[in-house]
């Protein structure tokens, strides 16, 4: 069973080679030239580390985490808020979080819409209705979700050094700073998410003798959790299947007694169940919201965008299912028939290999000019030209976004590296959150293709990340300590 769980291992590592690594390094001399710096760097500290004795006591690293997102987040809101107007999507987030008025039909299928503008009015009622309250919100968010980076890297690796280190790549991703400013809903989606990864970890990490009411309670709150995410961002499929295929694998490679088959049967029936309560009550407020039966199932709504055409933003198609519902006097599950009928039975779904081959670089890869995580860039200078402030926007359309693509680049180039330590040591848990992304940015091939539809799942590429560096640290040391030898 070891060997095939090794052979299991192998193939999914060279498919996440494929998809989304191939696609997330563009320019291999951005790579050259970073191992060549990190050598060089870690050679100097080498030489210094004698005459300087500066060392951060672990305990410390949490509050150290803390006061950087605070910093880094706060910062960019007082700072750059004036400057920002919400557009597009945001744009309505905003203006709707002050109207509470959700009576158009866009409402009943979009409803991850609904609830951010809803929590929003809730916190205006306290502070007053705002821009700068409403990215005061996000950047409290977004600190949370920083503490969240690091605890779970301390999980995974049980090690504090690379906890840290991947909260620091999270940190200080230039894109995820600016992005602080945008009014979107997948900033609560990460912190769920995020939740949900460390609960699990947690208990994993545990090794509970017997099912109690602890793990019971802890699985009841991720299924409630991943409900919540689906009105926020919808990769919750993605973690079910991970958590599955996960324990499929510990049985594969362990074997373990008949005890642990009976436990993680009742931690996947504790999940669903609560989920399913969730979600259905979050559906009963959303339907309360709106005033109107909003749809339980969107998914032929996206596919119907996702695979036709070119696979990116279409109004047309968009509307194809609008109009459908109108037809069908917003009969949902008649439309959904008649939307993958004409897909898949007539054959209308564009399913070449060319075709994802495009979306899968719209998804991961770069744009034409070359730049890689470049949407949120883009939508940062969109939001400040908005307001006429053209020489910020250009500003943050050229040197940030260069920055940011590099910074990509390396990270994803450092996750790579991750990859292979984890096939070498076989760690099923480090493996469970490269199978989450790969699996999330495999869902993203199927609807409308977006650069940042990745945003919600990024930060697992700091957390992988940190494995990177601590491997390339350690064969630079050991290179520097080769030359000090010869010389």
């Amino acid at each position: 069973m070891k060997k095939l769980t090794s052979a299991l291992l192998l193939i999914f590592s060279l498919l996440f080679l494929l998809y989304p690594v191939s696609y997330g390094i563009a320019n291999l001399k951005v790579i050259f030239i970073f191992v060549f710096c990190f050598l060089l760097l870690v050679m100097a500290c080498n030489k210094l580390k004698n005459k300087i004795h500066f060392k951060i006591d672990p305990k410390y690293y949490i509050w150290i985490v803390f006061i950087l997102a605070a910093a880094t987040r706060l910062a960019a809101v007082f700072v750059l808020e004036p400057y920002m107007t919400q557009i597009s999507d945001f744009g309505k987030a905003f203006e709707v979080s002050q109207t509470m008025d959700f009576s158009t039909d866009y409402y009943k299928v979009f409803y991850h819409w609904i609830l951010l503008p809803s929590i929003l009015n809730v916190i205006y009622k306290v502070f007053g209705a705002s821009q700068l309250v409403a990215l005061c919100f996000n950047a409290v968010i977004l600190i949370a979700s920083s503490v969240l980076v690091y605890k779970i890297g301390c999980l995974l690796y049980k090690n504090r050094n690379l906890g840290f280190l991947g909260a620091l790549v999270y940190i200080f991703w230039p894109a995820n700073i600016l992005y602080t400013l945008i009014l979107t809903p997948e900033h609560i989606c990460v912190l769920l998410l995020f939740t949900v990864m460390y609960l699990f970890l947690w208990i994993e990490n545990k090794d509970f003798d017997r099912y109690g009411i602890k793990s019971a309670a802890a699985h009841a709150v991720i299924g409630i959790l991943l409900a919540l995410g689906a009105f926020f961002k919808n990769f919750s499929p993605v973690f079910l299947i991970g958590f599955l295929i996960y324990f499929v694998m510990v049985c594969l490679q362990t074997k373990p007694p008949k005890q642990y088959y009976i436990s993680k049967l009742i931690t996947m029936v504790v999940i669903i169940i609560s989920f399913v309560v969730a979600q259905n009550a979050t559906f009963a407020v959303v339907d309360h919201l709106t005033d109107a039966h909003v749809a339980r199932n969107i998914t032929p709504c996206y596919l119907n965008v996702g695979l036709r055409g070119s696979g990116t933003y279409s109004a047309e198609n968009y509307n194809m299912y609008f109009s459908a519902l109108e037809e069908n006097n917003f009969d949902y599950k008649e439309t959904n028939k008649q939307i993958l009928d004409k897909l898949f039975t007539q054959k209308e779904a564009n399913l070449s290999l060319s075709f994802f081959n495009n979306k899968a670089n719209i998804a991961f890869g770069k744009n034409d000019a070359g730049m890689e995580d470049y949407a949120r860039m883009d939508w940062m200078k969109d939001s400040v030209d908005a307001g006429e402030h053209y020489r910020l926007g250009t500003f943050f359309g050229t040197i940030v976004q260069r920055c940011n693509s590099y910074y990509f680049q390396i990270i994803v180039f450092l996750m790579a590296i991750g990859l292979i330590v984890m096939y070498q040591k076989r760690d099923l848990k480090i493996f469970l959150l490269y199978l989450i992304l790969f699996g999330s940015l495999l869902l993203l091939l199927l609807v409308e293709a977006q650069n940042r539809y990745m945003y919600a799942v990024q930060p697992i590429i700091c957390i992988l990340s940190a494995r990177g560096i601590q491997w390339l640290y350690n064969s630079c040391k050991q290179k520097s300590i080769e030359v000090k030898s010869e010389s």
